[in-house]
This record gives structure tokens, C-alpha cells and sequence, in this order.
């Protein structure tokens, strides 16, 4: 049978940076009078800046994709799992203080089109038992819009940690998101790793000739305010 390595993940990080913007709450506008120079504060309390978006593991999806020569014929390995968790503190009145959480993602759960591979995989290759999850934690974004709009999608990068078998690699991923409404963001977040970086092999079978060391990741994403 084949086997394949898995990394994949995600990223939260998609959440946090453009969409911070999108659902940014209005402050009420300072009055003054010409014999009252006193500013008077917006009654909305700073507790209120915090906003908290949580994965909707339901609608979310972590993949991995890598080539292979099986029976003599290239085959395209795909092994996808639901089991995503993770969530986002936006301050959008202060993006600097902005708390995004890390991205975990269920090692044992993740399914292809074989189940003696989906073991081999999680028992010999992500060595599952000991390591149950793979992990993002973004760091910094890129190209993050300065005045999106609710409903149209944009593009940006984000760089952060990807931990798969107890090793860790700086990893960029390009994302897609938009927001739907104030209350929900979706996208998609894609980025190739090589598995040997991750400390990763592949067992040898009979019936596999070859596997190639880079895996397409893919994270789809719905998150929903609390």
C-alpha cells in the first residue's frame, strides 16, 4: 500500500490581520461647544474593541497533497481532516494588541482514500501517539489591505511556526479571505513544505515507487464571532 506524509495546517493568522479592519466597531464622535473645550468620551467601553472569532470546525477543512508513483502510475495522495480548532481576539481599535491563537490541528483524524494508509501515516510517519496535534501559530502578516470592504476578497501572506512531529519550521502561507458579514469571515490558505524538513520519512512498500518530498498544504477556513 502507499503511504504519504501529512502537514498541513493553517492558519489563523488569516483571520487576524485583514479582517481586523472589516468588522471594526465605530467609536461615537467627540462634541465640544465653544464655551466647553471638555472632550467628551465615546460611552462605548474599550472592553468593547474585543472582538472574538472562534473556527467553525463544521465548515473548515486542513488537507495535504503529495505525488506519488503507485504501481507504476503517478497518484496524487489527499488525506483531509474537520478536526480544527483554534480562535482570535481582534482589537481593532489597536491591532497591536490583537491576540491570535494557535491553530491545532487533530494528527490521529486525518483521512484519505486508504485506511491502512491513514495508519501508517499517523503511526509511522506524524508519529501521532506522542504527537497529537500540528500546530500554527502566526507571527507577522503581509500585504494585509488598508481599507477592505465586507464582501470582497483579498489577498495577503503570513508568516509564522508550523510544528508537525515535534518539529518546528517557519512557514509562509498565501491567503484568500473575505469578510461575509460582521459576524463571519471565510478563506483559504495555501503553502508547499518539503517533509524531510520536518524530520519526516516515508517507509518503503513494494508497491510504492517514489514519493516526492513536497506536500501541498491547503486550510479552509470559516470563523464566526462569539
Amino acid at each position: 500500500m502507499k503511504k504519504t506524509l501529512i502537514v498541513l495546517v493553517l492558519i489563523a493568522a488569516l483571520l487576524g490581520g485583514a479582517f481586523l479592519y472589516m468588522t471594526r466597531p465605530v467609536s461615537a464622535p467627540s462634541t465640544t461647544t465653544e464655551n466647553d473645550t471638555q472632550t467628551v468620551p465615546s460611552e462605548q467601553p474599550a472592553s468593547a474593541d474585543i472582538q472574538t472569532y472562534t473556527l467553525d470546525s463544521s465548515r473548515s477543512e486542513a488537507k495535504f497533497e503529495i505525488n506519488e508513483v503507485l504501481n507504476n502510475e503517478p497518484f496524487r495522495v489527499v488525506g483531509t481532516t474537520n478536526d480544527v480548532t483554534g480562535e482570535i481576539n481582534l482589537n481593532p481599535s489597536n491591532p497591536d494588541l490583537t491576540d491570535t491563537s494557535v491553530i491545532r490541528i487533530n494528527a490521529r483524524t486525518l483521512k484519505t482514500d486508504s485506511t491502512r494508509r491513514d495508519g501508517m501515516i499517523g503511526r509511522l510517519i506524524l508519529k501521532s501517539e506522542a504527537n497529537e496535534f500540528i500546530t500554527f501559530a502566526p507571527q507577522s502578516f503581509s500585504g494585509l489591505p488598508e481599507n477592505p470592504q465586507v464582501g470582497q476578497e483579498y489577498s495577503f501572506t503570513t508568516l509564522g511556526t508550523l510544528s508537525i512531529a515535534g518539529t518546528s519550521r517557519d512557514v509562509t502561507f498565501t491567503v484568500r479571505a473575505k469578510a461575509n458579514s460582521e459576524s463571519e469571515i471565510q478563506g483559504v490558505a495555501t503553502s508547499s513544505v518539503n517533509y524531510t524538513d520536518f524530520s519526516l520519512t516515508i517507509p518503503s512498500v513494494p508497491m510504492v515507487a517514489s514519493v516526492e518530498e513536497q506536500v501541498d498544504l491547503t486550510f479552509s477556513f470559516v470563523a464566526v464571532k462569539k
